[in-house]
């Protein structure tokens, strides 16, 4: 939310540390009121403009992703936010308001206590926008979908694997495969429709005709009433 107050600009938006980065970057001068709860900018036109860019490229969202990474040492991050908060004996699944961690499998070694590791897979989902960076060791990102979401999870659950790259290589050759057979089937989906519409397109010609003609034959019969009724009159005269 954007909203000029005097000689102010005052900009409300969900926590997002990327965004934070930017904001004292484009605007030395702007400070985050935790009173209103927003970052507060002197008002000039260009500010606002500059102000109104940065929060579009920013919140909003084009599309949901599904995202497969591969942690060697630290979490995965959205927008420098970690996915996963962890310490040497225990871990989190973390969600924002761009991000939803599915599920993580963690694997040795854990690091120490002042210096913690997250070696593993994590499953999550992030909104797409302009200004999204993703970061991990490897990583694979797919259109989100509920049946890629819940084959990912059944995977992990399920996992054997006695490294985090064969599990995760092995998640993303068996996603890759289920995604190609959706998209052929949105495909399939258009053409289908396609094909409906031309039928649609060919009964409603067809039915026109049909109406052009009954038009026409009701327009004969009128006249041939009219002529019948003119007839009978000048016989009776």
């Amino acid at each position: 939310m954007i909203k000029v107050d005097g000689d102010r600009i005052m900009v409300k938006t969900p926590y997002d540390e990327l965004f934070i980065q930017e904001m004292k970057k484009m605007f030395p001068e702007a400070r985050f009121d935790r009173n209103e709860k927003a970052w507060i900018i002197p008002y000039s036109i260009e500010n606002l403009q500059f102000a109104e860019k940065i929060v579009d490229d920013f919140f909003n969202v084009k599309e949901e992703k599904l995202c497969i990474a591969l942690a060697g040492g630290r979490a995965p991050r959205v927008n420098d936010m970690l996915v996963v908060r962890y310490s040497r004996d225990d871990y989190a699944l973390q969600k924002a308001w761009n991000f939803h961690a599915i599920e993580a499998v963690r694997m040795i070694p854990h690091g120490s206590r002042t210096h913690p590791e997250f070696h593993g897979v994590v499953v999550f989902k992030f909104a797409m926008t302009n200004k999204t960076k993703v970061a991990a060791s490897k990583l694979e990102v797919f259109p989100y979908s509920k049946a890629l979401h819940e084959i990912a999870l059944k995977m992990l659950k399920e996992s054997s694997e006695d490294t985090p790259e064969k599990l995760y290589q092995k998640i993303v050759d068996e996603l890759r495969e289920v995604a190609k057979t959706i998209e052929v089937k949105k495909e399939n989906s258009v053409e289908d429709i396609e094909k409906l519409i031309e039928e649609k397109k060919k009964m409603i010609e067809k039915l026109q005709k049909e109406i052009e003609e009954l038009q026409a034959k009701m327009v004969t019969m009128k006249i041939n009433a009219m002529q019948d009724s003119l007839t009978a009159s000048l016989q009776e005269t």
